[in-house]
């Protein structure tokens, strides 16, 4: 007998497209007792609140039905999404709109589980051309030769000295977290251990995050690893200088790189029951029926997924996403194969593909994010574009952590080196091609404007705030602060500036685009001089760690312009010894107000050879308070000045 609630979960003739039919629970519980499909649906969302008021059981659920397919149910005023379903290897009628689903292996070093990450290497190798080196790649400088299970050990091998026979060798890679050396260990390859380490490095000796891998490999016939930890000498300054400026190589030459997402350190493994194979529920269904399972809908988010970016309310939290040297490893790799908390994702540049199988693979367009790994992509950018990708990847890393102060720079290296390589491949016209401690030559202006955000919502649930490390770039990058920053790109911007010289000095040069001893530049622009602050009460307050005062310059006419300060600790009320230099404008459509772009400066010296100057500030916002057509920059002469 048709049913009034659910007319039976009738859908027969929708084919592959699903339709909906709204009920409300409390329509679901009372039908259950004369429907065994209103039964079966009531079953799947009792259990999921612990008391149903009257409003919850009137609040509308949404039954999305298709032949053949699974039966989803979505309750949005509880956040609950289910799936009901059958399995094949059951016996019994089965419902036509209670089908099968592809269910995810219960851990992660199943068989089933290494031969779909097989298929899925297999069937990129041979089919996507967009993820297929142009030419054969030498291997890296040293690998990990993974040896034979059951036979020989593990070893390093240093592959100059076998060139011709590796040449071409397929080899993977490792992106993973180090951890906190307190609970982790990590086994570094060191001048003291580098025979050694030639000889054999035991599998039991590795840690398990580093042990599950050489297994990975083992299972995907992958012969040769690049990890970090064991395959630069640790401790030898020149020798991790130099194989740091070659990640970029590491990383894009990779046949496939292995991301331990869930794995907060070395010794927690890779392997692990996967919370999206858990045993799902049983529910009772009619004498004589299939058996019929619930399980969460399975939550995919593939705009974040595509774009190797974290979502704030998926994997923003995951370990490998928290780390910087994290992001340009997944930058720039054409294949990876993560290991997250609920099962394996497969992304490449042809398509995403996860272990639970949700439809087809999804192919990938041309995505921002694959600027930086396609040459036809990148041609077709304008200079513009191209560099606001850069600066959108800048703010990205400066949301994630780092153990060493110092690598700030290092840990972005071979992003740079790659963004350098495909703006010449390209032929993109370029001015001036300089990398300046982390900004642009060409795109200076523009570079010049970014601000910390001390609203970052990634920064705070990472317990990510605020300080200024040991000197580790010029004032006028963003890498000399240890914050979130913004970009502030603007459109229609118009420059202000002339950059007369620039000068970085690098800690070494095996890494062009890593570490600066020293740098500055030279600029001419308009300035004033004289300014003082006004500050208004902290408008932010998040855990007593984090204190947020509003800034305004005051201008020799009495006017005010609202500043970011890159320090606030070091912000003076008390003298009238800020300088604001104009670095460009912008107009808005629409308005015929103006949007000044300066730095805010402290002068350092003054001599024979000019004045010098630090940045403390800088302003990007629309004059609010000031009648319009104010510019306090107006009848400023040019002036010619050093920061550092």
């Amino acid at each position: 007998m048709a049913c009034e609630v659910c007319s039976n979960v009738g859908g027969w003739e929708t084919g592959d497209q699903r339709l909906s039919r709204f009920v409300s629970p409390a329509d679901l519980k009372e039908a259950a007792t004369r429907c065994a499909e209103c039964a079966l649906i009531w079953a799947a969302l009792e259990p999921l609140k612990i008391e149903w008021h009257e409003r919850d059981l009137a609040a509308t659920a949404e039954l999305q039905i298709a032949t053949g397919k699974a039966l989803q149910v979505r309750w949005p005023r509880g956040s609950i999404a289910l799936e009901l379903f059958t399995r094949d290897d059951d016996i019994g009628p089965r419902h036509p709109c209670i089908g099968p689903v592809s269910e995810v292996s219960a851990r992660s070093d199943s068989d089933a589980s290494f031969e779909l990450a097989a298929a899925w290497l297999r069937d990129c190798m041979t089919n996507h051309d967009r993820c297929r080196a142009k030419t054969p790649a030498a291997l890296p400088t040293r690998v990990i030769d993974v040896g034979v299970e059951g036979g020989r050990e593990p070893s390093l091998v240093v592959t100059s000295e076998r060139r011709e026979e590796h040449a071409g060798d397929a080899y993977a890679a490792l992106t993973y977290c180090w951890g906190n050396p307190s609970r982790h260990h990590v086994l570094k390859t060191t001048r003291d251990n580098f025979d050694a380490h030639r000889d054999a490095i035991p599998l039991h000796d590795l840690p398990g995050t580093l042990r599950d891998t050489v297994v990975i490999c083992r299972r995907l016939g992958l012969q040769y690893l690049w990890i970090d930890a064991l395959c630069i000498i640790q401790g030898d300054v020149q020798d991790w200088a130099r194989e740091a400026g070659r990640m970029c190589d590491v990383y894009s030459n990779a046949t496939l790189t292995i991301a331990a997402d869930h794995a907060d350190g070395t010794s927690a493994g890779i392997f692990r029951p996967q919370q999206y194979g858990e045993t799902p529920p049983r529910l009772v269904s009619r004498d004589g029926a299939r058996p019929v399972y619930v399980r969460p809908l399975q939550r995919h988010n593939d705009v974040t997924m595509l774009t190797r970016s974290p979502d704030p309310d998926e994997d923003a939290l995951a370990p490998i996403n928290q780390r910087a040297w994290t992001l340009q490893e997944a930058m720039l790799s054409n294949r990876m194969l993560h290991y997250t908390a609920d099962e394996m994702v497969w992304r490449c540049n042809a398509v995403r593909a996860c272990e639970c199988r949700r439809g087809a693979p999804r192919a990938i367009g041309d995505l921002p994010e694959t600027v930086f790994r396609n040459v036809g992509l990148f041609g077709r950018a304008t200079p513009t574009e191209a560099y606001t990708e850069w600066r959108n990847l800048v703010v990205g890393f400066s949301e994630r952590l780092l153990s060493v102060d110092a690598d700030k720079l290092s840990a972005l290296s071979g992003m740079a080196q790659q963004f350098s390589r495909m703006r010449a491949a390209a032929g993109l016209e370029i001015a001036d091609d300089r990398y300046l401690a982390g900004l642009w030559a060409d795109d200076l202006p523009q570079a010049l404007m970014w601000s910390v955000n001390y609203d970052s919502f990634l920064a705070r649930e990472r317990g990510r705030f605020f300080r200024m490390p040991e000197w580790r770039a010029p004032s006028w990058s963003w890498a000399a602060v240890e914050a979130p920053i913004k970009s502030n790109s603007m459109s229609s911007f118009r420059n202000a500036i002339t950059l007369i010289e620039a000068t970085v000095e690098l800690a070494d040069k095996e890494d062009p685009f890593g570490r600066v001893r020293e740098a500055k530049i030279t600029l001419a622009g308009r300035m004033v001089h004289g300014l003082g602050v006004k500050i208004t009460a902290p408008r932010f307050v998040h855990d007593d760690l984090f204190n947020v005062a509003d800034y305004e310059i005051m201008d020799p006419a009495g006017q005010l312009w609202s500043v970011v300060f890159d320090n606030p600790s070091a912000v003076r009320s008390d003298t009238r010894e800020y300088s604001c230099f104009l670095v460009g404008t912008a107009f808005v459509r629409g308005s015929i107000s103006t949007n000044y772009a300066f730095l805010v400066l402290e002068m350092v010296s003054a001599g024979s050879g000019g004045r010098v100057f630090k940045r403390v500030g800088v302003s990007s916002y629309m004059n609010n308070y000031s009648p319009v057509g104010t510019d306090m920059f107006e009848n400023c002469p040019e002036e010619s000045i050093t920061i550092i």
